[in-house]
């Protein structure tokens, strides 16, 4: 809810520990009712479910933010199992937290830590675990009487200053009155600290500590508005020309920005997203995990009073994400291996036309999302992928009308006793490829799935050869005509939904027999829209329409430009609508890892199309490819 600056307040992490003292704040006029019960309310509604408050991978914010939130509550004799929960968390994890740290335990938390467990033991809340001495907490208090008898003896220069940490500080060595309103500054508080504002404000009783705390809650209470920022010149100026300092908070608005639903506005206009390379949707989680690691001793960012940001990692974590990549590393290897195997052994990698993209099409599979998939689901996802690009291709390059129409009603049929060639190759592979897959799910689904999976794939080969028909006559659709066949061609869903199927056991049949989910529908749609955003230079090669020219067609003004701008901010639109479907609440119908996987081929699309035509390119991918499967990590000790 706060931060030690104001101007920073709507975008920074929420700080329970400054939250708690400015709950503590009794009224003028009422000193036994709380000035803010919304901080209250707030301590209430945030508490982890282990008992803690703040971030349990900072344990020393949490130790500290634990307690000022048990005091809090305590004070106006609220919120008793909260407290209590508080308390056993406290008991239970204070010692081994504090010797986790032991040796490096930062200035700030020497000073806090003490002065609010002396709080609390005032209190009588019983925080300290029973028994035994506790070294590891007096290693602390001897530290603080080490950097207090240090400040006095050097004329207390250092900074921050103490008075910084006022609230927490030994009554012995708080200032008076007077010098605790000298350190006020311009708006009424200190240090523009919430905490020490609110000691001061106790202490004193200034009416400027107050209206400072009032005009902050106000303020809060409008944090809606999430970059509030852009509305402020004076405010973007100073984020400009004094950068460094907001780059934690900036990190954080990043983030966000890729998260956000179809009706929240602020952080699109924002224009954060400019400042990086790739949206959200389009990163590879594999190759980010490298970056990572690689980069892992560089990432460290210190905001406030207390550390509520820190990007940094211990030294066994680092050794046990370099170990988890490795793994992965040589698990893909062997599996990609086995897939290029099966691509030969099929004919498909034979065909002589089109494009073999085997490797491309694992990689796709693979590296979007790391998800705990086992190898099948994995390779099921690689080897439809890899029919779908053959069979495209054979539409699209090879194939006569009458091969095609073959084809197509051998996969209406199902039978492919009459195909030859290229198609008869084709056919086989995709019917043991199904089979297999109706085989590996029986045990979930008992029957049924075997003839969901061919109707799937026969609206895929019957929009394939109507999108041949349309370029073979020179005909071009409207845009509803075209988009209604070619969300299908796309085959997202055969790429996708196969993969479902075998996903998990408690998945419900209805989600398999309705096939085209909302989710999916959306998945095919923005994979449609990136492939043409991307593809059409090709397509016209081909003498087929797609987005691009059909909307330059019912535009008559529009120009290219004009036309591919036009689908991207349909693609915005569209992705936040996914995004919110993936997080949101209103699907929670359909299994969290189907929801996954729907995301990782979206990804794929998203990647491969965002900025060029990746996937035609024959280098496009093999640096991101070596890295995923063969490069050695680049590690800096």
């Amino acid at each position: 809810m706060f931060s030690p600056s104001a101007d920073m307040l709507s975008f920074l992490p929420p700080s329970p520990y400054e939250t708690a003292w400015v709950g503590m704040v009794a009224g003028p006029h009422s000193p036994h009712s709380p000035t803010f019960p919304q901080c209250l309310e707030w301590i209430l509604r945030h508490q982890r479910e282990e008992g803690y408050w703040g971030e349990l991978g900072t344990p020393m914010d949490s130790l500290t933010s634990t307690l000022a939130c048990v005091v809090a509550l305590n004070a106006w004799d609220t919120g008793h199992a909260s407290i209590e929960k508080g308390l056993g968390f406290l008991r239970a994890n204070m010692v081994k937290l504090l010797m986790e740290h032991r040796g490096g335990i930062p200035r700030w938390f020497s000073i806090v830590f003490p002065g609010m467990l002396e709080m609390a033991l005032a209190k009588g809340l019983p925080v300290l675990p029973d028994g035994g001495s506790m070294p590891a907490v007096n290693n602390v208090f001897n530290r603080r009487e080490t950097i207090l008898a240090m400040e006095k003896s050097s004329g207390n220069d250092r900074h921050p200053p103490l008075t910084t940490f006022l609230e927490a500080l030994p009554i012995s060595c708080r200032p008076n009155h007077e010098v605790i309103l000298r350190l006020q500054m311009e708006d009424g508080s200190l240090f523009h600290s919430p905490s020490a504002t609110a000691c001061a404000f106790m202490i004193t009783g200034d009416r400027n500590c107050l209206e400072y705390l009032q005009t902050m809650m106000k303020r809060c209470s409008n944090v809606g508005k999430f970059c509030w920022f852009m509305d402020e010149k004076d405010m973007l100026t100073h984020i400009m020309e004094d950068y460094t300092e907001f780059l934690g908070a900036m990190l954080g608005v990043y983030r966000a920005a890729h998260f956000t639903f179809p009706e929240e506005v602020e952080l699109h206009n924002a224009k954060i997203e400019h400042e990086m390379e790739l949206p959200w949707l389009a990163r590879m989680d594999h190759l980010e995990h490298r970056m990572y690691i690689e980069r892992s001793k560089g990432y460290i960012s210190w905001i406030g009073k207390i550390n509520t940001c820190r990007l940094s990692c211990s030294p066994f974590v680092i050794k046990l994400a370099i170990k988890s990549f490795l793994n992965r590393q040589s698990l893909y290897k062997n599996e990609l291996g086995e897939l290029k195997r099966w691509s030969e052994e099929s004919g498909l990698s034979k065909m002589g036309f089109g494009r073999e993209k085997t490797t491309y099409c694992y990689f796709l599979a693979t590296v979007p999302t790391c998800l705990p998939l086992h190898s099948d689901l994995r390779k099921i996802v690689a080897k439809c992928a890899i029919i779908v690009i053959i069979a495209d291709d054979f539409f699209d390059e090879k194939g006569s009308l009458n091969e095609l129409e073959c084809l197509t009603e051998a996969v209406h049929r199902w039978k492919g006793e009459s195909l030859w060639g290229d198609a008869k190759v084709i056919f086989d592979a995709l019917d043991e490829l199904v089979g297999d897959i109706a085989f590996k799910s029986f045990s979930q689904y008992d029957n049924g799935v075997e003839d969901v999976l061919r109707d799937m794939w026969r609206d895929v080969f019957a929009s394939w050869l109507k999108e041949f028909k349309w370029s073979s006559s020179k005909h071009a659709p409207s845009i509803d005509e075209y988009i209604e066949v070619a969300t299908t061609s796309i085959a997202i869903q055969v790429i996708t939904l196969p993969a479902c199927c075998l996903a998990c056991s408690g998945a419900p049949k209805d989600n398999i027999k309705s096939r085209y989910s909302k989710i999916t529908k959306l998945a095919m749609f923005c994979a449609r829209l990136l492939n043409d955003s991307q593809s059409y230079q090709r397509e016209l090669e081909h003498g087929k329409f797609n987005m691009v020219p059909l909307y330059m067609k019912e535009n008559a003004d529009a120009s290219i430009e004009d036309s591919i701008d036009h689908i991207r901010d349909i693609l915005e639109k569209k992705g936040k609508e996914f995004v919110e479907l993936l997080f949101g609440d209103e699907y929670n119908s359909v299994p969290k890892l189907w929801k996954e996987l729907h995301l990782t081929t979206l990804k794929a699309f998203w990647m491969l199309y965002d900025t060029t035509n990746k996937f035609d390119s024959p280098t496009a991918l093999l640096q991101n490819i070596n890295m995923a499967f063969y490069d050695a990590l680049k590690i800096n000790v």
